[in-house]
């Protein structure tokens, strides 16, 4: 880890211990100090959309407003909708970007459930990160459909939930491991 100064006192506090306006700064390489922990494996994987995907993508980024107001009407009453949907086009970049990655996001979980379906059957643990519950409960239904053994961590897991799952992925109880933001931090995924 590399220590970071959060703010200008804690950087004042270290030049009056060190009695220099630069203080020496520690930096540790993850293969200094957990050399049994294997190197990350990064794998790009192009990711056609299915027709309805794509229209709905397409359609999402051509007539947006159009699009929001009728995707929040599906999951709220009228006025709430039409309030929400005002609010939401006052930011519309912001929230045009947000929705367009939940979007792809949906979009790519057969392609993402299909490669980690193959790892595990050649017997490679899997972890998965994703961002959008929507994305995180369509793997894991497909996941569970194929009798694939899995754990998933939240923001709304507990934190004594976290660590069982992590134990079980650790233990190989399980071959997948899903994990949203919560998950980034805090937590040791060796296998």
């Amino acid at each position: 880890g590399t220590p970071l100064i959060n703010s200008l006192s804690e950087l004042t506090a270290l030049e009056r211990l060190f009695g220099t306006q630069k203080p020496p700064m520690i930096r540790r390489l993850l293969a200094d100090v957990a050399p049994d922990v294997p190197p990350k494996t990064r794998l790009t994987l192009p990711v056609y959309l299915r027709p309805r995907h794509a229209t709905q993508y397409r359609r999402a980024m051509e007539q947006f407003d159009e699009w929001l107001k009728d995707e929040l009407a599906k999951r709220m009453e009228d006025g709430e909708a039409e309030r929400q949907a005002q609010r939401s086009l006052a930011a519309e970049a912001l929230v045009k970007i947000g929705y367009l990655r939940r979007l792809v996001g949906v979009a790519k979980t057969y392609a993402a459930v299909d490669w980690i379906s193959r790892a595990v059957r050649v017997g490679e643990p899997v972890v998965v990160f994703c961002e959008h519950s929507e994305v995180i409960s369509r793997i894991h239904k497909m996941l569970k459909r194929q009798n694939i053994p899995q754990v998933t961590v939240r923001g709304s897991t507990p934190k004594k939930q976290r660590q069982v799952s992590v134990d079980k992925f650790q233990r190989g109880e399980v071959a997948v491991f899903i994990g949203t933001k919560a998950a980034h931090t805090g937590i040791t995924l060796t296998r």
